[in-house]
Order: C-alpha cells, then structure tokens, then sequence
C-alpha cells in the first residue's frame, strides 16, 4: 500500500510541474500579447517582422537582432535589449538606447564590445531603413543602476551600453550620419 501511495505521488507531483510548464508559456505569451497591446506602433513594428530590427557591428563582426520594448524577447538574459527608456531610431533628436552583456556567458553577446574606438561605425536596421551611427566618444561610469548619457541632444544617436569588470559600464555614443531605405 505504501509504494502504491508514494507511486501515486510521484505521478501527482510530475503531472502539476508539467501543468505549471504549460501554464507558465502560455502566461508568458498572453503577457506578451497584452503589453504589445498597449503601444500600437511596437505591436505594427513586431507584426511585420519579429526579426526586422537588427545591430550590426562591423569592426567586432557583431550582427543580432534586436526586439521591439515590449516583446518579451526584448530580455536583458536572453538577447541585446532596448532600453524602456530607448527611443526607436525613426524618431527625431531621439537616442536609441541598446544594452548588453558582456563577460564569458552564453548571453555575453556584448563581449567584445570594448574593443570599439571612436570613429568606427555601427548600424542599426530598422523598418526598411538602414540608419549609419559613428561613435563619437566613449567613457566609463560606476555600476549604479543608472547611467547619465552625454550626447548632443540637438542629433538623433545611439547609445551602447556594458559592463566593465564588476563595477563600472562601459558606454559608447554614436551620433548618425546616415539614413538609407533598403
């Protein structure tokens, strides 16, 4: 009798985790579908293509994509994100803010990062347009939770962001030069 109960838990225990695995991706998509929901422009920009927005890096051979602020792709532990506080890089005098991970984790993408000078070039694709940045200066800050940009706010830029050991970030600005549908 009592290896027929502990059986009989065990099959109970493996048949709730399976159904709390089903119920947690189907929360995670619903959560996805309701905050896309919420700002119409991302949710046209994720409908047209889930992979339509990309960085690319040429001097550290770097190329990802990238995902609209509400997609729930757009995870820090999971890709390169937008900052909430990002602009898209259609919008004038605005500072598109991308981040990543740097180190020697799966998620490092950012890792190379550092080898970045000023005057070399980076691109970021977006809705059929290839916008041209070229970094116009770098600099570090203590790791803080916060990061303060300096940038000419009068030009449209973007800003990369990392990590630089355990205490500071590293942070890049680029200012655009050019705009070119594709």
């Amino acid at each position: 009798m009592l290896i027929k109960t502990v059986k009989y838990i065990v099959a109970m225990s493996i048949f709730i985790l399976f159904c709390i695995a089903i119920y947690e991706q189907y929360s995670e998509e619903n959560a996805y579908l309701r905050n896309t929901n919420n700002n119409r422009h991302y949710n046209e920009v994720a409908q047209q293509n889930k992979e339509s927005i990309r960085l690319k890096i040429p001097r550290i051979s770097f190329d990802r994509p990238l995902y609209s602020l509400n997609d729930y792709r757009n995870d820090l532990e999971k890709n390169i994100i937008f900052v909430d506080s990002s602009a898209m890089p259609d919008e004038e005098k605005g500072n598109v803010i991308i981040a990543g991970h740097n180190g020697n984790s799966d998620v490092s993408f950012f890792k190379d990062l550092h080898r970045l000078r000023i005057g070399d070039r980076f691109y970021i694709y977006y809705e059929g347009v290839r916008y041209k940045y070229v970094i116009v200066d770098r600099y570090l800050v203590n790791k803080t939770g916060t990061v303060a940009i300096r940038r000419d706010r009068s030009k449209k830029g973007a800003t990369l962001i990392t990590c630089y050991g355990l205490s500071q970030q590293l942070i890049f600005i680029g200012e655009i030069r050019e705009e070119t549908k594709k």
